[in-house]
């Protein structure tokens, strides 16, 4: 057998168990995605999710028992707006104490 040919063998061998680890990283990768990280999420979204809706179901009852109030005639002050412009004024420098223009 030709070192060439020996070397070319070992090149090739070395490539398929490459090939073969990056596969297994994947895979493991994968599975911790799967299994620990995705799982964390929901439960969290769904811990969020159910204090959102328990708050908006809280307020709505609130609002249900809350007293109304005396005077529902009662429309607030609608005030004119009214929006005037001016120039700007322009600064000159003065010269501090001690220094030349």
């Amino acid at each position: 057998m030709k070192f060439g040919m020996f070397f070319q063998e070992k090149q090739r061998e070395l490539a398929r168990r490459k090939k073969l680890l990056k596969r297994k990283v994947f895979f493991l990768k994968a599975k911790i995605l799967l299994l620990w990280v995705l799982p964390f999420v929901i439960i969290l979204l769904g811990v969020r999710t159910l204090r959102i809706f328990l708050r908006v179901k809280l307020r709505e009852l609130s609002v249900q028992t809350a007293p109304s109030p005396v005077n529902t005639n009662h429309k607030p002050v609608v005030r004119p707006v009214t929006q005037t412009s001016s120039k700007p004024d322009f600064i000159t420098p003065v010269p501090a104490d001690g220094e030349t223009v």
